[in-house]
């Protein structure tokens, strides 16, 4: 996945996910419930799963599943 120049998350939306995560600490989402948990279109929800990818927030599960990164619980 990369960050499409049309759908880049805002910090505020960024900040909104890491809080849902941090707050559900076992949070386990694919791509399609994460969008619907999230309420994000599909393209604007890859860029947010993304950004937080790269930052290290998150982690990719070798199932797909978006997983808060064990250094950050």
């Amino acid at each position: 996945m990369g960050i499409s120049p049309l759908a880049v998350p805002s910090k505020d939306l960024l900040q909104r996910i890491r809080a849902e995560y941090q707050e559900m600490f076992s949070l386990r989402l694919t791509l399609s419930e994460a969008q619907r948990l999230f309420g994000l279109e599909p393209l604007m929800c890859s860029a947010v799963l993304d950004a937080l990818l790269h930052e290290h927030f998150l982690t990719r599960t070798s199932a797909g599943l978006f997983v808060q990164s064990p250094m950050r619980q």
